[in-house]
């Protein structure tokens, strides 16, 4: 369903490995200064075991820093994987019913099954937050007069309520992948 940059996103992950490590830049400067400060014979004791204490702790405070910076970004890129996952399980799940649909005109539409599938993604979409749920039931900017040959109201409705919901889906899968979706993002 997604189409990745392969390109693209090497040489983003490329900056941003560069960016995470810019940040120890003051720790080496404070422990280049604590080694030339505690070489210098005119600084009193004292003031070495201070200024060496100090650059302790700003090594310390950087590696940390750096440390919690790359470990929470670590945790998110893990969570919009696992959203992502998931997104792509309910995608597979709406275009097998959408095949169903459209595949038997003249049986009944499975409409609990679809409607439990709709109830179970909107669960989902609501820990993402409500306005995933709000767009989700959204049409707005799709094309809405397409429509099954041969098939009847209810089969028709199902079918483009089941193309709008992917359709959707899969802008919410591009939006974790970081993928900027096509203007209205219609796979169909």
């Amino acid at each position: 369903m997604l189409k990745r940059n392969s390109n693209k996103g090497a040489a983003t992950a490329k900056v941003f490995m560069w960016q995470d490590y810019v940040g120890i830049i003051p720790g080496v400067a404070a422990a280049v200064l604590g080694v030339v400060t505690f070489s210098a014979r005119h600084v009193p004791v004292w003031k070495k075991f201070v200024i060496t204490a100090l650059t302790l702790v700003a090594i310390g405070a950087t590696g940390f820093s750096q440390w919690w910076t790359l470990h929470q970004r670590k945790i998110e890129q893990d969570r919009r994987s696992q959203i992502e996952e998931r997104l792509g399980e309910f995608i597979g799940e709406g275009e097998k019913w959408m095949a169903i649909v459209s595949s038997q005109p003249g049986s009944p539409v499975p409409e609990n099954e679809i409607n439990d599938w709709a109830n179970r993604t909107e669960s989902f979409l609501k820990k993402l937050g409500n306005s995933y749920v709000i767009r989700f039931r959204s049409t707005a900017g799709l094309n809405t007069s397409l429509s099954l040959t041969g098939a009847d109201k209810t089969h028709n409705a199902y079918w483009l309520g089941l193309r709008a919901r992917i359709t959707r889906l899969n802008a919410f899968a591009s939006e974790f992948a970081g993928q900027i979706p096509s203007q209205p993002s219609d796979p169909f």
